[in-house]
């Protein structure tokens, strides 16, 4: 903390002594990136040794490491005990196996001359104890984060996003239909007809309206979804091809899509729980390597701007997957 409080630039960050741990990538080479050991159960968590930045909520009430997820990926976030609460609540009201357990390493973070948000660390608890217990692929961790079996919104987020590329690229839900009924049609053909429509010709009220994309909105129990359109060509390697309109390159992906569970949320911007497909075939097994990230509502904040920065995905879509376990808004009057 300063001595004297500085006039202007606020909001400023007061670590306080705040380890920022965070699982680094190490030695190891897939399928054991970020273990500790090979094939072992324990994440290669590292202190952060300073000279990094933040990500903090516009409000000021959240707070993590900066990071792309390359190199380290962040075991904790920081939060006020409100933020936790609530969280807390919203998780238990849709049945999810996390909750968030705050402690006792504090950001300060000042906001002005005479005020100041004290943030707490903040870890995660699976079905009551050690998160290093939680599934492995994106979409079973999802599932725990939701309270959900994986199956229950899986196929139906996958065919939703579908829907909402047809919807984007301007193209109505009858001709969509006489596409599909006609028969000179392959499913390559389709799916290809239906990526140049998405890209080229994409509706941005569209967007809006279905809360796609950079409006992607889910909240606390729900879940994001990323997801490849386009026609996918199985390689020798496992990996699919899929042509990028945009950039005009065939990718080869190793999944088509990504879900990332919202566990904590204050002002616009949210807190994921994740964990991806490490390619040591854990799926629903028990894995240490999951993370925290925050995505926001501004530019270059977004959940879909952040993955579809990258060549995991081909003209990628993003959608919100709603907790089947919701109960219905008059439940809360």
């Amino acid at each position: 903390m300063p001595a004297v409080r500085p006039w202007d630039g606020y909001p400023y960050a007061v670590i306080n002594g705040a380890q920022f741990p965070a699982q680094e990538l190490g030695a190891l080479g897939a399928p054991d990136e970020f273990l500790a050991v090979a094939g072992g159960n324990a994440a290669n968590v590292v202190n952060h040794p300073g000279g990094f930045s933040l990500r903090v909520s516009d409000d000021n009430n959240m707070a993590i490491e900066d990071s792309n997820l390359a190199q380290r990926q962040p075991k904790e976030f920081y939060a006020t005990q409100a933020v936790v609460t609530s969280a807390n609540q919203q998780l238990t009201r849709v049945n999810s196996s996390f909750r968030l357990q705050p402690g006792g390493q504090t950001v300060s973070i000042l906001t002005g001359w005479w005020s100041t948000k004290q943030l707490l660390t903040v870890t995660p608890v699976y079905n009551g104890g050690n998160a290093d217990n939680a599934p492995q692929n994106c979409n079973e961790m999802a599932a725990v984060v939701l309270g959900v079996a994986a199956d229950r919104f899986t196929g139906a987020a996958g065919t939703a996003a579908w829907n909402a590329a047809w919807r984007i690229g301007g193209v109505s839900e009858q001709r969509t239909q006489q596409i599909l009924d006609n028969r000179d049609n392959t499913n390559e053909a389709i799916e290809n007809y239906q990526a140049g429509r998405y890209v080229n010709h994409r509706d941005a009220a569209a967007v809006r309206r279905l809360k796609a994309n950079e409006q992607a909105r889910p909240g606390v129990g729900d879940a994001y979804m990323i997801a490849t359109i386009g026609h996918g060509t199985p390689q020798a390697n496992g990996q699919t091809r899929v042509r990028d309109i945009a950039s005009g390159l065939d990718r080869d992906l190793n999944w088509t899509y990504h879900f990332a569970g919202v566990v904590a949320k204050s002002g616009t911007d949210r807190v994921t729980l994740e964990n991806y497909a490490r390619g040591d075939n854990r799926v629903a097994g028990a894995d240490p390597r999951w993370y925290f990230q925050m995505y926001g509502e501004g530019n270059n904040q977004s959940f879909h701007e952040f993955f579809s920065a990258t060549p995991d995905y081909a003209n990628p879509i993003t959608t919100s997957v709603t907790n089947p376990n919701r109960p219905p808004w008059w439940q809360f009057w």
